[in-house]
């Protein structure tokens, strides 16, 4: 790696040799400031409460780009356990439809503390 061309290893660098030691810069989250969930949550979450969702709308309201990907993701990681199920609906105008589908025991704990069922 040439250290010439990467600004990091340069104030890295400037950092030693000022202190003595390597200092890293501060990437870790500011524990005051609430980290935003993911896209792929986002949509999870939002799937999950019971609604479906376009590409379409996943676009304008996650900005999410490729829909398609997403929910293959999503799908491999709720389906994991049996309790979930990712579906897909034609709306009127031809456009798909994502949706999922809880298939738990009804006196699930955790479904009931996340409002899936009653």
């Amino acid at each position: 790696m040439n250290r010439d061309k990467n600004p990091t290893s340069f104030y890295l660098m400037n950092r030693r040799n000022f202190e003595g030691a390597y200092i890293m810069p501060n990437t870790a989250t500011n524990p005051t400031k609430p980290s935003t969930p993911s896209k792929k949550r986002r949509v999870m979450n939002y799937l999950a409460s019971g609604r479906t969702l376009t590409p379409n709308q996943a676009r304008s309201r996650f900005g999410v780009g490729n829909m398609r990907a997403t929910i293959s993701n999503i799908k491999s990681q709720v389906e994991a356990y049996g309790n979930w199920e990712v579906y897909t609906t034609p709306t009127p105008g031809g456009i798909t439809s994502y949706g999922m589908q809880f298939h738990g025991e009804q006196d699930n704990p955790f479904a009931v503390r996340a409002g899936i069922v009653d």
